[in-house]
């Protein structure tokens, strides 16, 4: 990604895309592992003909539960279902305040306390300098 750096912020997202007959209507409805129980349902917007996308963000671990309903005629018929996981270790060093809290996960994970510890220093750098520089933590 080095070699297009305006596409940096698209590489912290996870994406997911459903491809259909183009008009269709979708909707997506999810679940991230650990919360109430309650699937957060979205209408997708069609992006290219026949391709509906929704983005996500997760970190090292976390496991999305999905499925896409599609308005097929007058019924809405269940079409796919899936899961996503965040478990893959890009092997990039993590230069956005996002790759950094991915590592500190990751860390705690395989229990590296003294990286973590590290990346937490430098998590906090990035965090306070953006704030002074533009209003934000």
């Amino acid at each position: 990604m080095e070699f297009i750096p305006w596409l940096r912020p698209y590489a912290e997202l996870t994406y997911l895309v459903y491809r259909t007959t183009p008009g269709n209507s979708v909707t997506l409805h999810y679940l991230k592992d650990g919360e109430d129980g309650q699937y957060v349902r979205v209408k997708l917007e069609e992006v290219c003909a026949g391709y509906y996308c929704h983005k996500f963000v997760l970190f090292f671990g976390e496991r999305l539960q999905y499925y896409f309903m599609e308005q097929q005629g007058q019924e809405p018929k269940l079409t796919e279902s899936g899961y996503l996981e965040k478990s893959d270790m890009t092997g990039e060093e993590a230069e956005s305040r996002y790759g950094l809290l991915n590592d500190i996960i990751m860390c705690e994970a395989l229990g590296d306390e003294r990286t973590k510890q590290e990346l937490l220093h430098t998590y906090k750098e990035k965090s306070l300098l953006s704030e002074a520089l533009f209003g934000e933590s």
